[in-house]
């Protein structure tokens, strides 16, 4: 979907940075005339404001030329440019006719308020959750190398949602509009690494976190990355290259589902920058504020920041030497073969961790596995544990 001009979509929000705000009946004042009664409101379409008192019809063109001071047809080029420049988009004419932005358009940090103000947060919020969403509890800029913000996420407040949970949302702007699908899943603080090359790096599993822990551990750039564990395999991971990495995962207790996360952040590491990162050993100390779930933030309340510091420099976990015999689950398996895929490698390391035997393959090299030669390894599961069990497998 386009429009020849995405400007006009946003000039409810345009209005309220320059101190037009609706009354609980939707009106605003009227620029155009003495108006003590409000009598301009929103059109249906969203686009334009028309006043019921003086007949005056504005898009956003129209009312900045009245708050720029300047002339709507003779200065209309130079309107129109310092409102795209005041919303942070790229005017139409700046990008080929009929082509839609192909990822998130980076916006500066005095645009950043314009683009992703509360209102759009909210009914983006409002569209995806189907649920009046009440108010923001944070908001999380995930910045480029240069500073600019290339996408938001954004926590909705547990009291929106009929089961009390909070909920967040990474949103993306193209250019014209808000978008929740198809974000591309990066690095929060890509700034602080480039800005910081020789810091160690702390990855926590969220922004929050990092936010939290940068004040009182300045010894490392702290980072998350968006979408939490289940978007592990989509994350860019070469702005770490060369990097010193720690991992402090969330002490979950139940499912164990934090450390999990960070072992497998840690195994793409090795693979793909071919580093050793570190796995923090959760505080056990903070499962008196936290029971389960613990991270950096009760981590930091019964510690001080150099205690903290020391721990994670020199407290890891032990990792169990992965097998050599693994399905990687992205190759092209579609999604049930790649829930068997992940089954039958907890399957195997299950049996690796209690037999410590080493799997390789006969002729020495990882190769993909088939869909067929996965159903078959899965059928013949006990040939797997059989072989393991009396070192079949050399």
């Amino acid at each position: 979907m386009s429009t020849t001009d995405p400007a006009k979509e946003h000039v409810r929000e345009f209005i309220h940075t320059h101190g037009l705000q609706e009354n609980k009946q939707g009106f605003i004042k009227c620029p155009w005339h003495n108006d003590p009664n409000p009598s301009m409101s929103l059109e249906p379409h969203g686009k334009d404001y028309h006043c019921f008192g003086c007949g005056t019809s504005a898009d956003i063109y129209k009312f900045a030329a009245h708050f720029y001071g300047l002339d709507e047809k003779r200065d209309f080029p130079a309107i129109k440019k310092r409102v795209y420049e005041e919303l942070g988009m790229t005017p139409p004419a700046a990008a080929p006719s009929g082509t839609p932005a192909k990822g998130p358009v980076a916006i500066k940090d005095d645009s950043v308020r314009y683009v992703y103000s509360e209102d759009r947060l909210k009914a983006r919020g409002k569209a995806v959750f189907k649920t009046d969403i009440t108010g923001i509890e944070a908001v999380y800029p995930y910045r480029n190398e240069t500073g600019e913000v290339d996408f938001i996420e954004c926590r909705y407040p547990g009291g929106c949602f009929p089961d009390g949970k909070k909920k967040v949302l990474s949103l993306w702007f193209d250019g014209a509009y808000i978008k929740a699908s198809g974000c591309p899943v990066r690095l929060y603080n890509r700034d602080l690494l480039a800005a910081s090359p020789d810091l160690p790096v702390l990855i926590h599993e969220g922004a929050k976190c990092a936010d939290a822990a940068a004040a009182a551990l300045p010894g490392f750039v702290h980072i998350a990355y968006n979408g939490g564990g289940k978007k592990l395999s989509s994350v860019d991971l070469s702005p770490l290259r060369g990097r010193v990495i720690y991992i402090y995962p969330d002490d979950d207790q139940d499912k164990r589902v934090g450390l999990s996360t960070a072992r497998k952040l840690r195994a793409r590491i090795t693979h793909e920058l071919s580093l050793d990162a570190a796995v923090v050993e959760p505080v056990p100390e903070a499962r008196k504020i936290k029971p389960s779930g613990a991270d950096i933030v009760e981590a930091l309340q019964v510690k001080t920041p150099e205690e903290l510091d020391a721990w994670i420099r020199t407290r890891h976990l032990k990792e169990k030497p992965r097998p050599s015999f693994y399905i990687d689950e992205g190759y092209e398996l579609h999604e049930a073969a790649a829930f068997a895929a992940r089954a039958l490698n907890d399957f195997v390391e299950n049996i690796f961790s209690r037999e410590g035997v080493i799997l390789r393959p006969a002729n020495g090299k990882l190769n993909p596995v088939s869909g067929k030669q996965l159903r078959s390894l899965s059928a013949n599961h006990s040939t797997v544990k059989k072989a393991v069990s009396t070192g079949g497998l050399s």
